[in-house]
């Protein structure tokens, strides 16, 4: 490799670490915009699947996992965590809690300060492991897949060496799979499980370069149409996310810019103004307004 190429690699590489890890962290209606060049695979209407909380609601476990529960609704991610992998124990098949093991792992580690990148490290691949074991358990766990596609990203981002091609083209494919088989969970009408991996999927392939030279280093490359495509289908599923707004709109923009065209750039910035009306509803809803703005 030439003196010049190696420092475009190095370049394109840092950019698809950022790209990856916004889209995890982060862990996107109606006018006429390009479509992608790739399908998107139609909504889930997968059924629920065996590995649902019918165990989990069982006497023996119904007080540990409501206790879990509200560990996790008050952002205590870790002690939620415990207690469920105190269950897992027990319940050593049990998809449903190797998945949100993984999440509220992966929460747990966004929680801590980015300048101990050390202590973020070590619980993004604990939620990587808890996720890789429920997809091999349940290969078609959308949940487990997700979180695998996450932990993956934020492993790239904390370490301060460069990632191998290996590794980023491993984070793609996981996402590949993952929109091949979406999750289905909700916690609620705007908590979609669906609706964030459409989210993070936009924002990754928005901010990917779309040089062809670097999908050959990488193995994918930008696509704005189909993260416009992406967005739309994430806010299709909880209307009312105000970040789910602002990356589509970030989606438009770009799109407009790599087009020149005006009217996605009207509709992007229509996008960007309607989160003011839609009310603060989680903790990174006050940073996506200013972000919009």
């Amino acid at each position: 490799m030439s003196g010049r190429a190696a420092p475009i690699v190095a370049v394109a590489f840092a950019v698809l670490v950022a790209a990856a890890g916004e889209a995890a962290a982060d862990l996107a209606h109606g006018q006429r915009i390009a479509r992608s060049e790739t399908p998107l695979p139609p909504v889930s209407a997968r059924p629920a699947p065996a590995h649902s909380l019918a165990t989990l609601l069982q006497p023996d476990f119904r007080e540990r996992w409501d206790e879990s529960t509200r560990r996790e609704r008050g952002r205590s991610y870790q002690a939620a965590a415990a207690l469920r992998k105190a269950m897992a124990a027990e319940l050593r098949d049990d998809v449903h809690l190797h998945w949100r093991i993984a999440r509220d792992t992966l929460r747990a580690a966004e929680q801590i300060p980015a300048s101990e990148a050390g202590r973020r490290k070590l619980l993004y691949r604990e939620a990587l492991d808890w996720a890789q074991r429920g997809r091999a358990l349940d290969p078609g766990c959308g949940e487990c897949c997700l979180y695998e596609f996450a932990a993956r990203a934020r492993l790239l981002t904390p370490s301060g060496a460069l990632p191998s091609p290996r590794s980023l083209r491993g984070v793609a494919k996981t996402l590949e799979a993952c929109l091949e088989r979406p999750p289905t969970w909700r916690d609620g009408p705007d908590e979609s499980e669906q609706g964030n991996l459409y989210y993070g999927a936009a924002t990754y392939y928005r901010r990917l370069p779309r040089a062809r030279g670097f999908q050959w280093v990488a193995g994918v490359r930008g696509d704005r149409a189909r993260a416009v495509a992406l967005g739309r289908r994430a806010l299709s599923l909880a209307p009312d996310r105000i970040d789910f707004h602002v990356e589509l709109g970030a989606s438009l923009l770009c799109l407009a810019a790599e087009r020149d065209d005006r009217e996605v750039r009207a509709v992007g910035i229509g996008w960007l103004q309607r989160d003011i009306e839609l009310p603060e509803q989680q903790p990174n809803h006050a940073t996506d307004r200013e972000r919009a703005r």
